[in-house]
């Protein structure tokens, strides 16, 4: 699966139907779970069939208004025209669907979330800021969870 290219101009028009209409969205980043040792134990090719199972068992689970994509390494990021706790089900969901999905010659994977709202007067640092800030802090409190920065 290819690095999102142009995610900033997805995030810009979601910015801008924020401004303009009030249409909120939600940002949600996560990454497997100690993958340098999927890498290390089965290799990469291993490693890289992973990462592209792994999308497209997520793609399944997104609506055709939701942003999807890989944002590096193995680390992705959807894009949300959702809001609040309804994104909050759906990152829980994709966590408990990514910890009961057996990867083919990897078996069994964990996922770390992030998750933030938009609010009046972000900007794409802003957001991106804070999403990095809650995804490192559920990296670092407790593996395998999600951490909401704001409720919108």
């Amino acid at each position: 699966m290819p690095i999102v290219c142009g995610f900033d101009d997805w995030l810009e028009k979601k910015l801008k139907a924020f401004e303009d209409k009030r249409e909120g969205f939600s940002i949600i980043f996560f990454d497997i779970d100690h993958f340098k040792s999927v890498n290390d134990n089965f290799g990469h090719k291993v490693g890289d069939a992973v990462l592209v199972e792994l999308a497209q068992l997520i793609q399944q689970h997104l609506t055709n208004r939701d942003l999807f994509g890989r944002w590096g390494g193995e680390e992705f990021i959807i894009i949300s025209s959702t809001e609040g706790e309804e994104t909050v089900k759906l990152a829980e969901n994709l966590r408990k669907v990514v910890a009961n999905h057996h990867f083919k010659g990897a078996g069994n994977l964990n996922a770390s979330f992030g998750v933030t709202n938009s609010k009046p007067g972000d900007s794409i640092d802003s957001l991106l800021t804070g999403l990095i800030k809650v995804y490192t802090n559920a990296k670092i409190v407790v593996e395998t969870k999600f951490v909401i920065l704001s409720k919108g």
